[in-house]
């Protein structure tokens, strides 16, 4: 499957979009005469085979993805990009959208796809796909999905702790100075939390709520910036733009303190 960050900075690149939903994607794409037998199974004394993917087959997931890839390079498509079932058409212009989208549906004619319409979206200019949402060039976490994050409680046992820990991880690109300011809660061994774990706690998830990153511009060049403290090590990736990408990693090893010096 693709990467999700890689497809995700792809289409932060244009400004309009359209997404496209495959009707019962899987049962579209038939299996070959050969392989059907792998499907079989016995219903009232009788045997079967499935003549189309059907879903849990176990490398469904992936043949899925190879022909739909297989579909826009064959087919040269401009500006189109799909994880799975959800293809999204892009354009930088509306014209140029309103181009690869017909260039899209003529396509999928001849491969004789068919759509859920009531699923599908066109023209628009705010995108949310796979936990982002896309605007402009920016990136930012999809609101839609933060409910959890908005009610989260502050931790009242290491239990619970260990949770809010790995949820900010999950968030973590998006929060500059990320390893400074979940310190306090790093440190946290006694409950009731202190106030200064408390303060990091509400600050991280309002920093989460509030970020954004631009999409990458791959004609500028870029530049490796590393860092390394008693108790970390860091690096960001940066452009003419706020850092693409942020790494940091706790640690107290002089080995690893010294390779990135």
């Amino acid at each position: 499957l693709p990467k999700i960050d890689t497809l995700v900075q792809t289409i932060a690149k244009y400004r309009v979009f359209s997404t496209i939903d495959l009707k019962s994607a899987y049962h579209q794409i038939p299996i070959p005469n050969d392989e059907k037998l792998y499907t079989a199974f016995e219903a009232d004394g009788s045997l079967y085979q499935f003549t189309r993917i059907p879903f849990g087959v176990t490398n469904g997931v992936a043949c899925f993805q190879r022909v739909i890839n297989s579909f826009i390079e064959k087919e040269k498509l401009k500006g189109v990009v799909a994880y799975l079932d959800d293809v999204t058409v892009c354009g930088m212009s509306q014209d140029d959208h309103d181009k690869n989208l017909e260039q899209f549906l003529s396509a999928a004619k001849r491969w004789n796809f068919t759509f859920n319409t009531d699923k599908c979206s066109f023209s628009t200019s705010k995108l949310r796909i796979l936990g982002h949402e896309i605007e402009n060039g920016n990136i930012r976490p999809d609101p839609q999905r933060l409910q959890p994050l908005r009610d989260l409680p502050l931790p009242s046992d290491a239990k619970a702790l260990r949770r809010v820990l790995g949820l900010f991880a999950y968030y973590s690109q998006w929060i500059f100075n990320y390893s400074h300011k979940i310190r306090p809660l790093i440190d946290t061994k006694t409950f009731p939390v202190s106030s200064e774990a408390k303060a990091a706690f509400e600050q991280i998830k309002t920093d989460i709520e509030n970020s954004a990153v631009r999409a990458v511009d791959e004609n500028l060049p870029f530049e490796l910036e590393t860092d390394a403290s008693d108790v970390a090590i860091a690096a960001a990736l940066r452009s003419a733009t706020p850092p693409l990408r942020k790494k940091r990693k706790r640690s107290s090893k002089p080995s690893d303190i010294g390779s990135i010096t």
